[in-house]
């Protein structure tokens, strides 16, 4: 009982630092003033029916979300707000994915065998880092790595644990979603992965491992 008031506890607090940061951020930064915005932007132009060119090198799941999230108030729109719709509606793609990644993180540590207090704080530090509340400001790709990755991990930590294919499998969708985002991150996952879950490779026969290929 005194572990599920703390869970209880630990889930409200950080709720609340959540919705505490969110709104701050919705008020003190308008997301197209940053200085990359218009590097992206058109990729916003595109998924709203825009007839714009996108060879900027990213993968578009990250602004087609955005967009649709810009769609859902574009009877809202005009001249004078167009801006903080816009910026509203990243901050709001931003926040889920940044609730979705931290979700991972809990699974991943609670299947690793912390304590909830341990995990608790880790995130409440995590939700206060300045990165990470930039990351949740502006318009950057690099926020659905950060959902996708805790996944990723979560399910390489249970296939070696546990030798089933199905674990493996079930990361082939956050990996393909996170190495197509962008370039630079998908470079320092592979390397990252390459050299931590090696012995994934010397778990698998050669079928599994074709099958694993044709998935992937």
């Amino acid at each position: 009982m005194l572990k599920n008031k703390q869970f209880v506890l630990g889930v409200l607090i950080i709720s609340f630092l959540v919705y505490i940061t969110h709104i701050w951020i919705n008020f003190y930064y308008i997301a197209t003033l940053n200085v990359d915005f218009s590097k992206y932007y058109d990729y916003l132009n595109y998924f709203l029916g825009v007839e714009v060119d996108i060879d900027y090198g990213q993968g578009v799941l990250y602004y087609y979300l955005i967009s649709l999230s810009v769609k859902n108030k574009i009877e809202l729109i005009n001249i004078g707000n167009i801006d903080y719709v816009i910026s509203s509606s990243i901050h709001n793609v931003n926040l889920i994915l940044f609730i979705f990644g931290l979700v991972g993180i809990y699974r991943l540590l609670k299947f690793k065998k912390f304590d909830n207090l341990t995990i608790f704080i880790s995130i409440l530090g995590l939700l206060v880092f300045p990165q990470s509340i930039y990351m949740r400001a502006v318009m950057k790709p690099e926020v659905l790595c950060f959902a996708t990755l805790p996944w990723i991990l979560l399910y390489l930590e249970k296939f070696i644990a546990s030798k089933t294919n199905i674990n493996l499998i079930l990361t082939i969708p956050f990996l393909v979603i996170a190495l197509n985002t962008k370039g630079s991150v998908a470079g320092m996952i592979i390397l990252y992965l390459f050299v931590s879950y090696f012995k994934v490779f010397k778990i698998l026969n050669i079928k599994s491992l074709l099958i694993v290929s044709l998935i992937f």
